[in-house]
């Protein structure tokens, strides 16, 4: 059974852009480099045919039509920017989002393009998955398939489909395209904006001054942890999992799945690639408990999990486990605190 996403899925329903980023930030992927990943991942996909735009952000007019000449679709938008300022260009792509709302976004795989791409998803409420190779139909919706393990294996993610305004955002795995011919004598269609009169800052125009952000508890130093995971079920439940540990006094950490879908900002990751915890106390809520995530946990001092199956690797490697939802045990803990809370009142 071929698995690709099906040629009438592609022409009658699936819309996308692919975001590159042309400022000369010269640490950064060179932009050929990023069209080609970003290609690779277009026609390992069977989407080349799909209803497609390059947005394409620039900070150089003497580069222009060499950023339009390597761009990897016929359709591009173009984007002038004064520097590259990631706040300000999450701000033009959620507009460009409100006003024409596609159904899958594409970056390129650098560090650059996957921080994008987790901070659209989480503004514009979508999923996101970094790392990825190909797309492909599956009976629930759509996976997205990507190295995991260090790049010795191929993991398999399925979202819904379609997802009710909501988009699925993407960042390509690096160097799957090189040296693809990508590029064709394309009948260019030209979209262009300027955005470089905007101050390089992240000023509220509308107040005048830098809008406060509230900075979460550092997971390193907390004593407390309630880790999420993909257990929760839902962004909405893990916000209901953070009130529940603020009223306990702990600080909210997350596994990379509920990392990578935006249930919660990147800063709350727990494992390999995120924070490694020293805190007194983890309890860990809906956590299956992966390699790479119990990396993170294994130096607290005690560690506690609930989880609907006895076989999750959690289970063999906390100090307890609690095998049931983890709702109500959440509620019986916050009632045993606030009973004990007033009993010393």
């Amino acid at each position: 059974m071929d698995r690709h996403i099906s040629r009438d899925k592609v022409q009658n329903i699936i819309r996308y852009v692919v975001i590159l980023n042309g400022c000369t930030v010269p640490y950064e992927s060179p932009f050929q480099r990023q069209a080609e990943d970003a290609y690779a991942l277009l026609q390992n996909s069977r989407l080349t045919e799909a209803d497609g735009a390059a947005v394409v952000f620039y900070d150089d007019d003497a580069e222009k039509d060499k950023l339009v000449a390597l761009s990897p679709l016929p359709a591009v938008k173009l984007v002038k920017v004064r520097g590259y300022q990631p706040e300000m260009i999450l701000k033009i792509l959620e507009k460009l989002h409100a006003d024409d709302p596609r159904v899958l976004y594409f970056f390129p795989g650098d560090a650059a393009g996957s921080e994008l791409s987790v901070r659209l998803a989480w503004r514009t409420g979508g999923c996101s998955l970094t790392g990825v190779r190909r797309l492909q139909a599956a009976d629930s919706g759509i996976s997205a398939v990507r190295y995991v393990y260090a790049s010795q294996m191929e993991g398999t993610f399925t979202v819904p489909y379609p997802v009710p305004d909501a988009p699925l955002v993407f960042s390509a795995a690096r160097g799957e395209g090189e040296g693809l011919p990508v590029y064709s004598a394309f009948d260019r269609v030209l979209d262009e904006q300027d955005f470089s009169n905007f101050p390089r800052s992240c000023k509220n125009p509308e107040a005048g001054m830098f809008t406060p952000v509230s900075t979460p508890k550092t997971l390193e130093k907390a004593r407390f942890v309630v880790a999420a995971g993909q257990g929760a079920g839902s962004k909405s439940a893990v916000s209901a999992i953070e009130k529940s540990a603020e009223i306990m006094g702990a600080a909210l950490g997350v596994s990379r799945r509920a990392a990578m879908q935006a249930w919660a900002p990147m800063e709350r990751l727990i494992g390999a690639s995120g924070a490694s915890l020293r805190a007194d106390l983890c309890l860990a809520v809906g956590v299956s408990g992966a390699a790479a995530f119990l990396s993170g946990i294994e130096k607290c001092g005690f560690i506690a999990a609930v989880n609907t199956d006895p076989k999750a690797p959690i289970v063999s490697c906390a100090d307890v486990t609690v095998i049931d939802d983890y709702q109500p045990v959440l509620e019986a803990l916050l009632e045993i605190m606030m009973k004990r809370v007033s009993s010393h009142d």
